[in-house]
């Protein structure tokens, strides 16, 4: 019942489907409690000891200083808010934000289906090239409008946009790239500049001596996050640090003891 009750809030129930929800908690908790005693008490706790549900049944209960057992707001109030499904938003920012919250990353296809860059200085760059190529023939200038831009080119214009608009917030990181899926491999500013930058500056200038345009904003992005070098004096290790290796803890006891 409790369960039932999570599940239609959060996927937005009306009144009327709440308030049956409540009652079916309701009928079933009292019906419990006036036959088992509180969820809280300790012969529950013992009863119930080995079952992970537990701390969600005892979630159903406010207990006071005094012991005093009430119902949670659960059993008469909506205590969940629906999800909101986006369909749209106005930056790339935006949608970033939200791929991040929805899928703990960067997701390029979910982010293009939510916000729709402005390619037409995009479009009139195409047009300008297929012209540029024409001189000399006898073919007639283009136009943006005589271009027909398929819907799989439409789509490659727009994830270069919104990329180019994220540039500085989004990276490619090297080691997930994919060249035959240009989709993979992008994390979030904070994500990727973070961690073992050191390694991670020493992998992205071996790739971006091969592919200067995919990584070289990597490489000057991971220099400025670089930490600085600390002198032998500066550095002090605690027995147990776990990055230290046994042996090297083995041949200093024996060197400290003369073992």
């Amino acid at each position: 019942a409790v369960r039932h009750l999570i599940k239609i809030q959060y996927e937005g129930c009306n009144e009327t489907e709440l308030k049956e929800g409540q009652e079916r908690l309701n009928d079933a908790y009292d019906s419990y409690v006036k036959k088992y005693g509180y969820l809280t008490s300790q012969a529950n706790a013992r009863a119930f000891r080995d079952d992970g549900d537990y701390p969600l049944l005892c979630s159903l209960e406010m207990v006071d200083e005094d012991g005093i057992v009430t119902k949670a707001d659960m059993f008469t109030k909506q205590t969940i808010k629906a999800k909101e499904s986006i369909e749209s938003v106005e930056t790339a920012v935006e949608a970033l934000n939200i791929s991040v919250n929805e899928f703990n990353g960067v997701n390029i296809p979910f982010m293009l289906s939510i916000y729709e860059p402005d390619i037409s200085d995009m479009k009139k760059d195409v047009a300008a090239k297929e012209n540029e190529e024409r001189k000399g023939t006898a073919g007639q200038e283009v136009s943006v409008e005589d271009i027909g831009f398929s819907e799989k080119l439409t789509k490659e214009l727009q994830r270069a946009k919104m990329i180019e608009e994220l540039k500085g917030i989004i990276f490619l990181n090297p080691v997930s790239y994919n060249e035959n899926n240009p989709d993979a491999g992008w994390e979030a500013a904070d994500e990727y500049l973070s961690g073992n930058v050191r390694d991670k500056l020493r992998i992205a200038g071996a790739h971006a001596m091969e592919n200067p345009e995919l990584f070289a904003d990597n490489v000057a992005a991971l220099e400025k996050v670089q930490p600085k070098d600390l002198d032998a004096s500066e550095i002090d290790v605690r027995i147990g640090t776990t990055w230290i290796e046994p042996k090297d803890y083995e041949t200093f006891i024996y060197e400290l003891l003369n073992t």
